[in-house]
This record gives structure tokens, sequence and C-alpha cells, in this order.
């Protein structure tokens, strides 16, 4: 069973995307981004925006770390992630992680391709295409900033934020743990 810390900052993040200011907020933060940038992280769902901006709040003190957490879950707003699939991605994720990882590690074997593009591209069914962008949104992220002009760090951070980073890597290891905390 995921950690209580893990439910309880999902169910604040909820709550504050709740907030009919959260937009004008995010229009505030989004000021470090540009234009294209900008576009990305406001064309988020509500509560993957309240998520970025609680994790950007934490990483406040180096601009570069804040762009990147702002920027960390654009790759979610692709078309093939509903809402329901989001929800059952959640609910399989907090009950039992190891199960998430087998299924993904399906998901990912059944599709064939030399990207992550191609992959989703060929594999038909809806549940099984989101589950993939779910799991790696954070590549899928890296891409459309790297198509924006991001600074390669930002776009390294970004696409690698899912998992915890290598011994010496103090500013995704900041990211990661931001990210885990909200």
């Amino acid at each position: 069973m995921a950690e209580l810390s893990s439910l309880d900052g999902k169910f604040i993040t909820f709550l504050f995307s709740l907030d009919p200011a959260l937009r004008s907020r995010a229009q505030r933060e989004a000021a470090i981004l540009s234009e294209k940038e900008r576009t990305l992280l406001l064309s988020l769902r509500r509560y993957d925006l309240a998520h970025s901006i609680r994790v950007a709040r934490r990483v406040e003190n180096n601009p570069s770390l804040k762009k990147a957490a702002l920027l960390h879950d654009v790759g979610k707003r692709s078309p093939y992630l509903k809402r329901r699939h989001r929800a059952l991605y959640t609910l399989i994720e907090l009950a039992s992680p190891s199960m998430l990882k087998r299924i993904i590690d399906k998901v990912t074997d059944w599709s064939e391709g030399e990207d992550l593009e191609s992959r989703l591209a060929i594999i038909r069914e809806p549940w099984r295409r989101a589950l993939l962008v779910q799991a790696r949104h954070g590549e899928l992220g890296g891409l459309l900033l790297k198509r924006a002009g991001t600074e390669k760090d930002v776009v390294s951070l970004v696409s690698n934020h899912q998992w915890p980073p290598g011994p010496g890597d103090s500013l995704a290891l900041m990211l990661w743990k931001a990210d885990k905390s909200v």
C-alpha cells in the first residue's frame, strides 16, 4: 500500500486544484517561462497544474529547477490520457505499486517502435496507450519541451523526473523529492 503521506499530498493537491484563482496563480508562476512553455503549462488539467505549482514552490531557490518543476508534468497533457485512465492508474499505484510495474512492463513490451511516439501510434487499445503515457510522461514532456526550445538542463530534468536520480545529481534529486512529496 502506498504511504499515507502520498495520499495526503494528492488530497491537498486536489483541494488546491479547486481554487477559483488557480489559473491566475499559474499565470504569475509562469512569468519565468517562455511563451511556448507557458502555453504548455497552462494547457494542463487543473489537478496537474495545481500539482506543478506545489512542486515548484518547494524548489524556488534555483531558477532552472523551478522551471523544471513547473513543467515536469506537461507530458500528461496527451490526448490519450483520459480522466478514467488516470483514476485507474492512481488506484493501482496506491493499492499495489508492484502490480502497476508489471502492467507497465507488459504494455511497454507489447508496443514496438524506435521511440515513445512510434509506440503510442501503434497501440490500439486506449487503456494501454494511456498507461504508457502516464508511465512515461516525463519522456513525453521532454520531447514537447525540446520542440519548444527549452534549455537542455530543464529538458533533462523533466525527461527523467519519474525515477530516482543517480548519485551526484543534486538538482534531479531535489525535483524528484519535491514531486514525490506533493
